[in-house]
């Protein structure tokens, strides 16, 4: 599998419950890069790059989240395949 991109959205108790720090650290460990970060309506969303494989196994652990969260559902847009990767690292925007 080559390099692939999509964004997230993982909705349910995800704000206030260290989300964010926990997916920079899935991440990480899993060689992606991107983004993640607290939106207006109360979910957590962000961008993901990574090889294939990395990224469905990625998509898997959003599910399960942090132990204080109660996912309630993840949404996978824009799913595409990339040339190369436009971010760095994986980190918190605010």
């Amino acid at each position: 599998m080559g390099l692939k991109s999509f964004e997230f959205v993982v909705k349910g108790t995800v704000q206030g419950v260290n989300f964010r720090s926990w997916t920079v650290k899935q991440a990480s460990q899993m060689g992606i890069t991107g983004y993640v970060t607290n939106d207006s309506t109360g979910h957590v969303s962000g961008v993901a790059e990574g090889e294939g494989e990395a990224l469905d196994k990625f998509a898997k652990v959003l599910q399960k989240g942090p132990s204080a969260a109660d996912v309630a559902d993840v949404v996978i847009n824009k799913e595409e395949d990339i040339s190369s990767k436009k971010y760095s690292s994986f980190d918190v925007e605010h």
